[in-house]
Order: structure tokens, then C-alpha cells, then sequence
């Protein structure tokens, strides 16, 4: 074996050892956001005990980080008929997809499935 070789199996085995065992990076947080116009006659005790499941969200929903949600408080006036918003923050894309078929989320969806007049939902890797 050539000298270079030789000082260059201690590198190699070294950079080979290091992607062995180098963690795997962790997942990045998933902040989904939920905008909503309700309809005119949505109920407001409806609305109220929703919006009060939602704040519940980081006890009920494992994965959950946080959880901001009511009406804008924006001085813009750029809410483009949105009257509400729901940002929740995952832990990672897993949390985010389990929490889609939770027993806690399915009646806010429910709730907000029934009075949205016009909704949108966007997510983004935080």
C-alpha cells in the first residue's frame, strides 16, 4: 500500500464512520394556518366553544407546539374578507398529519366546515 494510502484509510473510515452515525437532522415545526369568513348566521355560542377547542389543541393533540387563533387585529385592512384565523405549530409534518384525524380537531373541523362561508387553508415548514 502506497503511503498516500495509508494516511488516506483514517480519513476515509473516518468520513464513512461519520455518516453511520451523524443523527438524522431533526424534522423542521409545520405551522398550519386556517382563514375563515363565516357566514352570517353562524351561531356564536357554535363559534365560541370551537375556538375554545382550539386553544386546548397543545394538551389534547400530541405534537401540537402552540396555538394563536380570532379575529385580525391588523391596521392594514388587507384581510380580503377574512374574519378569523387559526395558526397552529407541529412539531414536525408527522404531528400535522396525525392531528388531521384526531379525536380533538375532527369537531373544529366539523364546526368550521359547517359555518365557513370561505376558508383557506395554507401550511408551511417552519
Amino acid at each position: 500500500m502506497s503511503a498516500g494510502a495509508l494516511i488516506r484509510a483514517p480519513i476515509d473510515r473516518r468520513v464513512q464512520d461519520r455518516r453511520v452515525t451523524e443523527p438524522t437532522p431533526p424534522e423542521r415545526p409545520v405551522v398550519h394556518v386556517v382563514l375563515t369568513r363565516w357566514k352570517p348566521d353562524a351561531p356564536a355560542d357554535a363559534l365560541e366553544s370551537m375556538r375554545a377547542r382550539t386553544r386546548r389543541f397543545p394538551v389534547t393533540v400530541p405534537g401540537v407546539l402552540g396555538v394563536v387563533e380570532g379575529p385580525s387585529s391588523s391596521p392594514e385592512g388587507l384581510e380580503a374578507g377574512y374574519t378569523w384565523a387559526l395558526v397552529v405549530t407541529f412539531r414536525d409534518a408527522r404531528a400535522r398529519d396525525a392531528y388531521l384525524t384526531h379525536p380533538a380537531h375532527l369537531p373544529v373541523a366539523e364546526v368550521i366546515g359547517e359555518f365557513a362561508e370561505r376558508l383557506v387553508v395554507f401550511d408551511l415548514d417552519g
